[in-house]
């Protein structure tokens, strides 16, 4: 996808420096990307995929949250903002 279909889909990009990172593929999962583990297809209970050892529960918010949180990652609330 490029920049100018990236920012029609989504058009608050425009007043961003986002920069693409990685082409768009069917074997691309942006879970995986975000985590930096790309060797697998990262998806709770489909065949073939990676869910975290020790995950029962998925597919759901909480889930998610706690797979990034596991990556170092921490959940704001959607008022907090950052100076970097």
């Amino acid at each position: 996808m490029t920049r100018d279909e990236l920012q029609g889909l989504f058009p608050k990009l425009a007043d961003s420096n986002f920069s693409i990172e990685s082409a768009m593929t069917p074997q691309y999962n942006c879970i995986a990307f975000a985590v930096g583990d790309e060797s697998q297809w990262w998806e709770h209970g489909a065949r073939l995929c990676y869910w975290p050892p020790g995950m029962t529960e998925g597919g759901t918010l909480d889930s998610w949250i706690r797979v990034f949180e596991r990556h170092g990652y921490d959940l704001l609330s959607i008022n907090s903002t950052t100076d970097n």
